[in-house]
């Protein structure tokens, strides 16, 4: 899991330098997908947001990943991993994990911004 966690936390780091100044909250999100290959993948993907649910996101509530808001902004690439070379990796763990990275936490504490974790339509966690 280790490597794993570096390589998100290494992507979430380029996420961070690259937002927009306007950017104040940013949804890191877990996903499945089948390549046009058949190949099984895992995602991370970001969204950029001015504010999660116009200040008002309860990440207590799972409900509330409904109301995040729209986005603004998004980084033209994801990070992704071959699930069949990982076999029973728990995916978000690995999420959690890279965005509580020390570098991480860092830059998004250096740009005040806050880090939300979650599953594609499923529960969320704040993470800054």
């Amino acid at each position: 899991m280790v490597e794993l966690t570096a390589k998100a936390a290494a992507w979430l780091q380029t996420v961070l330098r690259r937002l927009p100044a306007a950017i104040r909250a940013v949804y890191v999100e877990y996903t499945e997908a089948c390549a046009a290959s058949m190949e099984h993948l895992v995602c991370f993907n970001a969204f950029g947001f001015e504010s999660l649910a116009g200040g008002h996101f309860d990440p207590a509530n799972a409900a509330h990943v409904g109301t995040l808001g729209e986005f603004i902004w998004e980084p033209p690439d994801e990070c992704r991993f071959r699930a069949d070379d990982h076999p029973g990796t728990d995916w978000l763990a690995v999420l959690r994990a890279a965005a509580e990275a020390h570098e991480v936490m860092g830059l998004a504490a250096g740009r005040g911004i806050q880090i939300v974790v979650g599953e594609h339509d499923g529960a969320v966690w704040v993470i800054r």
